[in-house]
């Protein structure tokens, strides 16, 4: 009888050792996927409803941040996101396409002007 009370109470102090280190495994790999994420750029899925440019993140569709062109969305996302960058994925591809094309005219203004 004490045999088997022995052996209960190991293979509970056994189970909890495990859980443990399980969930510490758990929470360092989280930790580590988080870290590699915010080195991601957040892509974005835009969308135009009349003269504004909305903008949400694709992996959790939330609302991140809207615009009248593609400087007032870097404006507005900067202010949502300070340490994080952005890369607009998907949306109409005439409008992605066009916001593109704006980012590299602004990449180039922005050079030429540093220079």
């Amino acid at each position: 009888m004490e045999t088997v009370i022995v052996l209960c109470v190991l293979a509970w102090l056994l189970k909890r050792w495990v859980d443990v280190r399980a969930a510490d495994y758990a929470r360092a790999r989280r930790q580590i996927l988080e870290e590699r994420l915010l080195d991601q750029p957040v892509r974005l899925s835009v969308e135009q409803m009349g003269n504004m440019l909305y903008c949400w993140d694709t992996a959790t569709m939330d609302f991140v941040c809207q615009g009248r062109d593609l400087e007032e969305i870097r404006k507005n996302f900067a202010l949502r996101y300070p340490d994080r960058n952005a890369a607009i994925t998907q949306g109409p591809e005439e409008l992605v396409t066009k916001l593109k094309q704006e980012l590299q005219a602004l990449k180039q203004n922005e050079n030429f002007s540093s220079q």
